[in-house]
């Protein structure tokens, strides 16, 4: 139920493709690609991320409008 996944795997300009080591074997790993492909994937079959401890109750505040908040 985190689209956020597959959203950044839409945006992203993937500059970490340039500088990516693989690329002087053959070519850079596609992260975004990768990372579109499994988010699309966990919407499409409904993965869950179990919680590891208890809510707490408490909320938090994201300030910015990027995808980075």
């Amino acid at each position: 139920n985190n689209p956020l996944p597959a959203t950044m795997g839409r945006v992203c300009y993937h500059p970490c493709e340039t500088a990516c080591n693989r690329g002087q074997v053959d070519e850079a790993v596609g992260i975004n690609a990768i990372e579109r492909f499994l988010g699309d994937k966990a919407i499409a079959e409904g993965w869950t991320v179990p919680l590891l401890q208890e809510e707490t109750g408490k909320k938090v505040l994201i300030v910015g409008a990027g995808p980075s908040g």
